[in-house]
């Protein structure tokens, strides 16, 4: 799938919102609701569904979280995986916390 914008163009279109009074908050709230809005409306009865959500460290990370929200909200059985790159220094994690690999 192509991109609709670049990351900088992204980057310009939500510092111009901001300017306009939209918030990154209000941003990431629209995008999400968004998202569940279209997954809705691709299912047939939300409360028989299992969706996994998928996010990331990032600011679509959030999206992603109050994408599962309104998703639950719904009805829907929503498990929610959030996936970030091991920090270098894991000297303050409680003894097990630490990433984990399949054996």
């Amino acid at each position: 799938m192509p991109k609709i914008v670049t990351v900088d163009q992204m980057r310009t279109i939500e510092a111009a919102a901001d300017r306009a009074g939209v918030t990154y908050a209000q941003l990431m709230e629209n995008a999400g609701r968004a998202v569940a809005q279209a997954t809705l409306a691709r299912l047939t009865d939300a409360p028989a569904h299992r969706v996994l959500v998928l996010c990331g460290s990032g600011n679509n990370g959030g999206d992603g979280l109050v994408a599962a929200h309104y998703l639950a909200e719904a009805g829907c059985a929503v498990s929610v995986y959030l996936a970030s790159a091991a920090r270098r220094d894991q000297s303050q994690l409680p003894a097990g916390s630490g990433p984990r690999t399949a054996h």
